[in-house]
């Protein structure tokens, strides 16, 4: 039961992240126009957001490991009430 959890749960990561990435992508025409920048300004736009986004991967992982996974994923969806201190 816990192997089929833990599938799960990557799998929803991965999902995740792939819609992130989708939704940078789509994202460029406006940033693009909104910048008036060129391929240059959209590929230091998007190495911007990767570097960010795997930082904070690294961070929040750390601390889910430190504090338990739960209180930490709770905490980032807001769920202030459920945490126990």
């Amino acid at each position: 039961m816990r192997s089929a959890v833990s599938l799960l749960t990557n799998f929803n990561v991965l999902m995740g992240r792939c819609c992130a990435s989708i939704g940078t992508s789509v994202a460029l025409a406006s940033i693009q126009s909104d910048l008036h920048g060129g391929v240059s300004a959209l590929q230091w736009v998007v190495g911007a957001y990767a570097l960010t986004f795997a930082s904070l991967m690294l961070a929040f992982g750390m601390l889910g490991d430190k504090f338990g996974r739960k209180k930490i994923m709770l905490a980032g969806a807001g769920n202030e009430d459920e945490l126990i201190y």
